[in-house]
């Protein structure tokens, strides 16, 4: 009785809670599976990198168990972007272009009309991260 009065009150006075967003849990398991993958596959990280990943998962459980009214919607999904933006620091670079690829097919097959922009920029930005100016042979 006093959970549902409880939501009742949230639900009336507008306090947002991040147990109440499916979606913006799901977010957060998509960050909790990529941390736990970095962790699994024993993926070299150096003690920067592992010292980042650690505060990624501590704030990323911080989010998803606060207590309701800490943050607002806007502020809740602020950070978890901010966290998928440093979980992309530590992903390897192989990871990242094979991400990008995917997330461009999947926006050709819903025929997103920005598609054919983001995937010439993509093949830009390619082109020039790479030296190949030099040979590795």
């Amino acid at each position: 009785m006093f959970e549902r009065l409880k939501a009742w009150f949230r639900r009336t006075f507008g306090i947002y809670s991040v147990k109440n967003d499916a979606i913006l849990l799901y977010y957060l398991s998509t960050l909790d599976v990529r941390a736990r993958w970095l962790r699994s596959r024993g993926v070299a990280l150096d003690p920067d990198g592992i010292g980042l990943l650690e505060e990624l998962v501590e704030r990323r459980n911080k989010l998803e168990n606060c207590p309701p009214g800490t943050y607002s919607e806007g502020d809740a999904w602020i950070e978890v972007y901010r966290l998928e933006r440093l979980m992309a620091l530590l992903e390897p670079f192989h990871n990242l272009i094979a991400e990008i690829r995917l997330r461009l097919d999947e926006a050709l097959a819903e025929r997103a009309s920005a598609e054919p922009r983001l995937r010439a920029a993509f093949i830009l930005a390619e082109a020039n991260a790479f030296d190949r100016s030099k040979s590795p042979y």
